[in-house]
């Protein structure tokens, strides 16, 4: 059933990147293209056999829209850069963050890559999963479950592969919610969700699952991305032609997170026809988490250009309003990266493409990485900062003596102001085998250099001495309610025995990290949207001057809604909007010099 609502409007959202303008959208946005309802059934399998006789053949693409075309491209980048590092040798640089754990994860099956991913509950509870199974751990490193995804699915009509798994934690619903693939032909292609019964995932899951051809368009879904907000869960996958391979277009679903957390049958509303200004479809749409997973109605979803340029797509969504602005960021240019050598080994690692890696929202800030290039035919890291409420981004190509790839930032900072990140990565050289590690950028976008967490035993083969696949991903994720940041990720390298080895690792900063951020601040603002009044939250250590401003979704100032010293502990302000259009807007707190908040929302 098609789904129109001529009366919504949108707002203007307009961006830029190193102070530039960037093109944008105001016309009325669109609502899904269609909605259709999916009941559940429970798993909660109690057999433990490894699917030894699987193997996994990688025939679902992961290099974009004309793979053909850029792979000659990248066989002539390659040529050029083993002549250029023949024989030369590198050392690393310490870091003086702190490498709490780091243990042994899923086991290896017969599949390549292992497209790590991972969450972790306040109680420590991880949840970890690759290509093709998922297992539980304790922060400690004991295995609590391990399950194929073929076992969690229970669906005996789902015989062909599984395949990019994603997990998060849900702090609201307090649930982990995981989605993997099924199938790469049109007619079996199947979107999977899952949702945990109660925040612990050994009581079991209810699975949906959706078609991945939905509008029987001759495709199947592959590389997805899994986002929440409120009340929502969002995933969105690129949809390839079947037979052809070829990039066709983006889908995401909007899934409410009430429903399936309750056991129930779920709506799903259904986008597949979103395109840039430039009437394009958008390739990799990446959802923006919030921080601590509490965010606002709506998400923010990023894509870059797969094979380089110099400009991203942003679009926000509302899953009761549709789409409300959509936009194209001109940036410095980002360069599709080459393959990387590794040592003792002729066959190369695959340097993926330029799709965004990884993103997140906080305070304010889209954190987002991707794959680029060095001028010395290194991978490296493109890393950047978007201020949504000032409309500026800055970014910046991170390199070092390795070939750096598939970059997962996730914030680093116990304090919201505090802008400093840590980005997993995988690494490799002509001197290293596949390797784990990971950058560090602080407050005011100083990078360090690559610190590793594992050295890789043996270089990665293949028998037809093809481009091994490596990545796809690693996965990050953050435990917000400590004092001092900590982090988890999940990464592979080689094991002895030319195989993957999978790892969970804890990062945890020393005081030094966090020493000049303000004063904790917890902030709340509701509701969102906002109807006749908008109320305000600030709890503060210490009492302090404060400045709380709304924005239009230019920049604009529109007015003070408070100016003052707030006393410490709990301080409301109650305000009436008056604006002259519902859309989006923005309100910023300031102490001083530093913005300490900075909240989307929507004014009706």
């Amino acid at each position: 059933m098609n789904c129109k609502n001529t009366s919504l409007r949108c707002a203007l959202l307009i961006l830029f990147l190193f102070a530039q303008k960037a093109g944008f959208s105001q016309e009325t946005p669109w609502l899904p293209d269609s909605v259709i309802q999916v009941k559940p059934h429970f798993s909660n399998p109690t057999f433990d056999s490894l699917e030894t006789n699987v193997v996994y053949q990688p025939l679902h693409p992961h290099q974009g829209t004309d793979k053909y075309e850029k792979r000659l491209f990248k066989d002539s980048l390659n040529r050029l850069k083993r002549e250029l590092y023949q024989g030369k040798a590198y050392k690393n640089d310490p870091d003086s963050i702190e490498v709490t754990r780091n243990f042994n994860a899923n086991p290896v099956q017969n599949f390549t890559p292992m497209d790590n991913a991972m969450a972790i509950s306040p109680d420590g509870i991880i949840v970890s999963a690759v290509n093709a199974n998922w297992c539980v751990f304790d922060k400690n490193g004991s295995l609590k479950l391990f399950r194929t995804f073929k076992q969690l699915a229970n669906d005996p009509a789902l015989t062909g592969q599984f395949f990019d798994p994603r997990v998060v934690y849900d702090p609201v619903s307090e649930r982990f919610i995981m989605v993997i693939l099924h199938g790469i032909h049109s007619a079996d292609s199947r979107i999977l969700v899952f949702v945990s019964k109660n925040k612990d995932p050994l009581w079991g899951w209810n699975v949906y699952s959706f078609s991945g051809n939905p509008f029987s368009e001759g495709v199947f879904s592959d590389y997805p991305h899994l986002g929440i907000s409120a009340n929502h869960v969002w995933v969105s996958v690129n949809l390839f032609g079947d037979p052809d391979m070829k990039f066709k277009k983006s889908l995401i679903l909007v899934l409410d997170k009430n429903a399936m957390s309750q056991g129930a049958a779920v709506n799903a509303a259904l986008y597949h026809e979103l395109k840039t200004l430039e009437n394009k479809h958008v390739f990799s749409m990446v959802p923006a988490n919030n921080y601590n997973g509490v965010g606002a109605a709506g998400i923010h979803f990023l894509s870059a250009i797969d094979r380089g340029g110099e400009e991203l797509y942003l679009f926000y969504l509302d899953p009761g309003k549709g789409v409300q602005s959509r936009a194209t960021i001109k940036t410095g240019p980002y360069s599709l990266p080459p393959d990387a050598m590794q040592k003792d080994e002729n066959t190369l690692m695959d340097g993926g493409d330029c799709r965004i890696t990884g993103a997140f929202y906080r305070n304010g800030l889209i954190h987002f990485c991707l794959n680029t290039k060095t001028a010395q035919l290194r991978n490296a890291i493109y890393y950047g900062r978007v201020d949504v409420g000032t409309f500026v981004c800055e970014a910046r190509t991170i390199v070092s003596a390795k070939d750096m790839a598939y970059g997962s930032p996730v914030s680093f900072a116990a304090y919201a102001a505090n802008r400093a990140v840590l980005i997993p990565v995988v690494y490799t050289s002509e001197n290293d085998y596949p390797s784990i590690g990971y950058l560090y950028v602080d407050d005011n976008m100083k990078d360090y250099p690559l610190v590793s967490v594992f050295t890789g035993l043996s270089p990665r083969t293949n028998t037809k001495g093809e481009v091994n696949r490596w990545g796809d991903y690693t996965t990050a994720a953050s435990l917000t309610q400590t004092e001092k940041p900590e982090i988890w990720f999940a990464a592979s390298g080689t094991s002895t025995d030319n195989r993957w080895q999978n790892f969970l690792v804890q990062v945890v900063g020393d005081e030094d990290t966090i020493q000049n951020s303000p004063e904790r601040t917890q902030i709340c603002i509701y509701p969102n949207p906002v109807g006749s009044l908008l109320k305000i939250e600030v709890k503060l250590e210490s009492s302090a001057q404060v400045e709380i401003v709304l924005y239009d979704s230019k920049g604009k100032r529109i007015e003070n809604i408070w100016t003052g010293v707030m006393t410490k502990g709990s301080n409301r302000v109650i305000f009436e909007p008056r604006v002259k259009a519902s859309g989006l807007y923005y309100v910023r707190v300031i102490s001083g010099d530093q913005v300490v908040h900075t909240e989307t929302l929507f004014i009706e």
